[in-house]
């Protein structure tokens, strides 16, 4: 489950306001860009904003706070609401490099605009309902819709929207946890991607608006007034979390696969991929320039552009990124996090460096290994090509303490064989460090995505060959995890 920290600007400020009262703003930070740095650097990739003065009054006044949300926040991307209610305003907050647009008003009051945004927009669309004792409130919260909430959230799936962002107006700023059972009715009603907003002020709380299945959490009030620590709370949800993540090799601008990282052949488009694995619900996707290193030069950005225009999950980029310089290309791009591997190794300053400018959350660390005769896992470099004499483990923790986020761990022995992942050494790796570890390599069916969480402890299952040659489905992967919690 996502943490969506929440930044509501007026007249220019981040304010916090009680039960959706004007009359209760009251400021709590001049500079609402730091604050979205703060949340990118905590590891937020999505950030809630709310245009109030636009909410209210229908007109946006802080766009240009908005354009420097989206440019100080990144890698972290930017929601916002607040005064959408044209087709101009969804274009205008698109040039500004808004990645999802919340409708609230307009959602309750003019479905056809709905439609028509889902048509121009598709799942960048998102629904805001706020709502008191069940009825939907509108314009800043001030006005009866005259709407159910319940019914409104039916309606709007059946639109085509995706995600569904559910505020219980009477919780909102309360710090007294959110409405239970109204989330519990909505998630009964709808099975798209469900948000809850209000009242969120401990751990607690955001176990059981997981528990309940929704996909995020949109927090405020409980992070300014230091009840959640949101880089705790962020990395405690990304260890519960069990990623599903389909994984794209691209050699000359197209998606490939081999064996043991040789003997490649061509798969596909990888926008075309990124876009199928988005509708099937994939966590995450990676793409892997995987000759960039070897043939040492920089990564393929058209593929990578292509790729972002169908998406909207966190995109990871790895191959040929040798400095901050590289990794900022990158996230300018819209990319959310970078993938570093025989740079790291060669010059492991680097992870701190890209880290201390981006946050741990922004940095993977990709470990290439393989067994050795003395029964450790050898460390491999330039595509594993090279041995680089260090052992897997030790560089894994390593990497960690240089701030890496989360290890990818390939095992070289086990890549394209289908035989399973090497369960022995992704543990070993897991039980090492604090962070995440995502399987790669060798997956070859249900069982071997099961045995990656439930024996390796992975926090991540790469996959690559299985998805996109049709032989299994996101959705198959989801239910046979789900039948064997």
């Amino acid at each position: 489950m996502q943490i969506l920290p929440a930044i509501d600007l007026k007249d220019g400020r981040c304010v916090r306001l009680f039960k959706g009262d004007f009359s209760t703003v009251h400021a709590v930070a001049d500079d609402p860009a730091a604050v979205a740095a703060a949340f990118s650097r905590a590891g937020a990739r999505l950030i809630h904003v709310v245009d109030l003065d636009g909410a209210r009054g229908g007109v946006r006044r802080n766009d240009a706070v908005v354009r420097e949300l989206v440019r100080a926040a990144r890698p972290a991307k930017i929601e916002l609401g607040g005064g959408l209610r044209r087709m101009e305003d969804l274009e205008s907050a698109d040039a500004l490099g808004v990645q999802r647009f919340v409708l609230g008003s307009a959602a309750a009051e003019a479905p056809d605009f709905v439609r028509a945004a889902v048509a121009r927009f598709g799942a960048r669309v998102a629904v805001g309902i706020d709502a008191q004792n069940g009825r939907v409130k509108t314009a800043g919260w001030e006005k009866d819709a005259g709407r159910d909430a319940l019914e409104l959230a039916a309606e709007m799936e059946a639109l085509g929207v995706k995600t569904i962002i559910f505020t219980d107006i009477d919780t909102d700023g309360m710090l007294s946890g959110p409405n239970l059972p109204r989330l519990k009715a909505l998630r009964e009603k709808v099975s798209c991607a469900l948000v809850a907003s209000g009242g969120v002020a401990s751990s607690a709380h955001l176990r059981t608006v997981r528990e309940l299945g929704c996909e995020a959490a949109i927090v405020g009030k409980a992070i300014y007034s230091g009840d959640i620590d949101l880089t705790e709370a962020i990395e405690e949800e990304t260890r519960m979390t069990k990623r599903i993540i389909p994984c794209m090799d691209v050699k000359d601008g197209r998606v490939v696969k081999g064996v043991g990282f040789e003997h490649l052949r061509d798969a596909g488009d990888p926008a075309d991929f990124a876009r199928r694995y988005c509708e099937q619900g994939a966590d995450e996707l990676v793409f892997l320039d995987i000759t960039a290193t070897t043939e040492d030069r920089d990564t393929t950005l058209d593929a990578i552009r292509r790729v972002l225009e169908v998406i909207d999950v966190p995109l990871c980029v790895g191959g040929g990124i040798r400095t901050p310089e590289d990794a900022a290309r990158l996230f300018d791009l819209g990319v959310s996090k970078v993938s570093i591997n025989t740079a790291a190794v060669l010059r492991p300053a680097l992870i701190e460096e890209i880290a201390g400018r981006y946050g741990s959350a922004a940095v993977t660390v990709a470990i290439d290994a393989r067994r050795d005769e003395a029964g450790g896992y050898e460390v491999l470099i330039r595509g594993g090509h090279e041995a680089a004499g260090l052992d897997a483990v030790a560089w894994a923790r390593q990497a960690e303490a240089l701030g890496a986020g989360e290890i990818l761990l390939t095992s070289k022995d086990a890549d394209g064989t289908k035989d399973g992942y090497d369960l022995e050494m992704t543990k070993a790796v897991a039980q090492a460090v604090r962070v995440p570890v995502i399987a790669s390599g060798g997956c070859g069916s249900l069982r071997d995505i099961a045995d990656a969480f439930d024996i390796a402890g992975a926090g991540g299952a790469l996959a690559a060959s299985l998805f996109h040659f049709g032989e299994l489905t996101i959705p198959q992967v989801r239910e046979f995890l789900e039948g064997h919690r």
